[in-house]
């Protein structure tokens, strides 16, 4: 198979739009978690019960995560004719473990002054990005989705090199792709049988890695099959639009309606990942068409690029006040003040600590 893109994509040097992408994301999460805060009204849960949830929002980011990283290795190696594992995994460490460290190391001072205990086990669990497998307290527990992508960072990048750089085997590669897109709903199947599951919990990364395997595959698309995906893009525009908003809001509104649950089970989530899948090559496609040109908007992209700070630190301020040796709860902990704090300590952490990592990321992690 010959490797080559779209020309609509194949020059940008950051992908436009998807900033955007990330704010919505970020921003589902950032309701979910709010329904958790003291003072959330009654009156907007009957409305939000009827958006999306943060686990839509974490899954996008899994979409999107599993299609940059393929983009860039299949860049990569579209322009060396090979791809350099270890630049791969110093790129990954000055634009991840920055921030995570800090993070890690407040909640340690927190938990040195406040009746909020981590065990060693949860600290081994967090250190380690096994959060997805093993127990942490609530403070910590969002770490699960970090744990979920560093495993696929340790996994897919080496399945990328060992088809697709030493033995030329793209197919192979691809049917790779496919397993995660077959086993994941069978695993959440398997979950819904065993609540207790460590497995195959909610959280594990065996019921989540087809939402990966959907970005990758996205990608694939995008460099295997331009030709097709550009007369796709452009010769059914509303269809593939329409068709990925139905794919990711059907499958939440059956649950929300208790219909069909022996389908929306195991399949809603394969469901909404094709649906993220289609919308992300859309918005690329067509970053001005009118329902998704705010995207683009500069306070929306904005909060974007904030937004892994911005999920890494929210949990601190939507946990129980009680874990932290208060009897009621504070006003810069209730809703919807609650969010203030969240994007002070947001904005801090990615101007002081993530920023400065990036610009070293850009030196040191680039192939001349």
């Amino acid at each position: 198979m010959n490797l080559q893109f779209p020309d609509k994509i194949a020059n940008y040097r950051r992908l436009p739009c998807l900033d955007g992408l990330r704010c919505i994301s970020v921003l589902l999460v950032l309701i979910a978690h709010s329904e958790d805060v003291s003072h959330y009204p009654a009156a907007l849960a009957k409305i939000t019960r009827w958006v999306p949830p943060g686990t839509t929002g974490v899954q996008a980011f899994f979409v999107l995560s599993g299609f940059l990283i393929t983009f860039l290795l299949l860049k990569e190696k579209l322009k060396h004719g090979n791809v350099s594992l270890k630049l791969f995994y110093i790129r990954r460490a000055l634009r991840i473990l920055p921030a995570y460290v800090a993070f890690l190391i407040i909640i340690g001072i927190i938990a040195a002054f406040a009746p909020l205990a981590i065990s060693g086990s949860s600290w081994f669990a967090l250190i380690t990005y096994l959060v997805n497998f093993m127990e942490v307290p609530k403070i910590a527990e969002h770490v699960w989705s970090l744990s979920v992508e560093e495993q696929f960072y340790l996994l897919w990048p080496f399945l990328f090199w060992l088809f697709l750089v030493k033995s030329e085997q793209t197919r192979k590669a691809f049917y790779v792709l496919l397993i995660p897109v077959v086993l994941g709903p069978i695993c959440r199947h398997l979950g819904s049988l065993d609540e207790h599951s460590v497995l195959f919990g909610e959280k594990s990364f065996f019921t989540h890695f087809d939402s990966l395997a959907y970005g990758c595959l996205l990608a694939f698309a995008f460099g295997f099959r331009a030709k097709c995906v550009e007369t796709v893009m452009e010769n059914r525009k509303w269809p593939v639009f329409i068709g990925a908003l139905l794919l990711i809001f059907i499958p939440h509104l059956l649950i929300v309606v208790e219909k069909l649950e022996v389908i929306t089970t195991p399949l809603a989530s394969s469901f909404s990942a094709f649906g993220i899948a289609l919308l992300v090559g859309f918005v690329l496609f067509h970053p001005r068409f009118f329902a998704v040109s705010w995207l683009e908007w500069k306070p929306v992209a904005l909060i974007g690029v904030w937004s892994y700070s911005i999920y890494l630190w929210q949990q601190i301020y939507c946990s129980p006040p009680e874990s932290y040796g208060f009897n009621g709860s504070p006003r810069f902990l209730v809703f919807p003040y609650w969010l203030a704090p969240v994007f002070a300590t947001s904005i801090t952490s990615y101007y002081l600590v993530e920023k400065p990592f990036l610009r070293l990321k850009s030196k040191v992690g680039t192939r001349k």
